[in-house]
């Protein structure tokens, strides 16, 4: 009897174990999937200038202001160690470019982060740099933009055509090279 209950509880624990890992776990498996460089080309148009999402300041922020200007974007949450790779090939891209038609933004998954003091917290500790770093709340631009996994860039051609994307980190040079061409 004794040991059909110890076959019982190391049953229940093992069941629990399943359930509290794959509880826990599900954002670590999309950061280490889209960690992986991968590239995918767009053709399609997309209507990105529709998009209203508020700042970081709290100050609402129209997509129709990229019209006419190469666009590089990017999505991040305060969560994915790779984002924090990611800021840095930005920001080391962004000190190479003088042209003003260039634009350098960012979006926050805020919809995918524990609370929303997180995002401010972890700007304030890792970005010092001047930059738009807007924050979907709703998952409006996650919808729009298809994102799936994080990070994920997006090269946008004076039109608003989503020209190139990037799932995964992508490097300050491959960033300079795709907003040259």
């Amino acid at each position: 009897m004794k040991h059909l209950h110890l076959i019982i509880l190391c049953f229940l624990l093992f069941i629990g174990g399943v359930f509290f890992l794959k509880s826990t776990n599900d954002r670590v498996l999309v950061e280490k999937a889209m960690s992986q460089n991968g590239d995918v080309e767009l053709q399609s148009s997309n209507d990105i200038y529709k998009l209203s999402l508020d700042t970081v300041e709290g100050n609402k922020y129209s997509l129709d202001a990229l019209a006419g200007k190469r666009t590089f974007l990017f999505f991040f949450t305060s969560w994915c160690h790779v984002c924090q790779e990611q800021w840095q090939q930005v920001l080391e891209a962004k000190a190479t470019q003088q042209d003003s038609s260039l634009e350098f933004m960012a979006i926050n998954l805020t919809k995918e982060e524990f609370g929303e003091s997180d995002v401010g917290n972890y700007l304030s500790q890792y970005i010092k740099e001047n930059m738009t770093i807007l924050l979907d709340k709703e998952g409006e631009a996650q919808r729009q933009f298809d994102v799936k996994g994080i990070p994920t860039s997006f090269f946008i051609g004076e039109e608003g055509n989503v020209i190139y994307r990037q799932d995964g980190l992508i490097m300050a040079d491959d960033i300079i090279k795709k907003m040259t061409e």
